[in-house]
């Protein structure tokens, strides 16, 4: 079933989720290249995320990995510095952005990147190069890690739910 909501009915829905739902999260927002040297200063990605959204417990996920690997000690996620959690999602008290918390199993294809004309880029020449370095879950004592993102809620474009076969497109 496919439905249109604002964003305001989507947050108003995630927060009143009770627990993990599986989705898939299509979003659209500025890529962040390095701009010396780089002929694309602004660099637009679209991205499909798969994971979990709603009632989730990043601590939980960890700790469940590291009982999987056989890792002993115990994982305590550090809170945000620049957000808080209000209910399923979490909010910029400075800026008022709200932004979806979720914890990915993957990609859906392959990102897309954009010049600020709309031309689709090359990866692999035209943009690679000027991305930094990845910082991925240094704290966790796992090897396979939990890879916690938070989506501004204004650059999410779709969500589909997957186990309700739900789709919904955020106007």
């Amino acid at each position: 079933m496919q439905t249109q909501k604002t964003r305001d009915e989507f947050r108003t829905m995630v927060q009143s989720l009770s627990s993990e739902i599986t989705v898939e999260v299509t979003m659209q927002g500025d890529a962040k290249v390095r701009k010396t040297g780089n002929p694309f200063p602004i660099v637009s990605k679209v991205q499909t995320l798969s994971g979990a959204i709603g009632k989730i417990d990043y601590g939980a996920h960890v700790q469940s990995q590291m009982a999987i690997e056989g890792v002993q000690g115990t994982f305590t996620a550090q809170s945000h510095k620049w957000a808080q959690h209000v209910g399923n999602l979490l909010q910029n008290p400075k800026t008022g952005e709200w932004y979806l918390p979720i914890i990915t199993t993957g990609t859906v294809g392959k990102p897309m990147y954009f010049s600020e004309t709309g031309t689709l880029l090359d990866y692999e020449t035209q943009v690679k190069p000027y991305l930094p370095e990845k910082d991925e879950g240094k704290n966790q004592p796992t090897a396979v890690k939990q890879i916690y993102r938070q989506v501004k809620l204004e650059n999410i474009k779709e969500v589909t739910i997957v186990n309700g076969e739900q789709h919904i497109k955020l106007v």
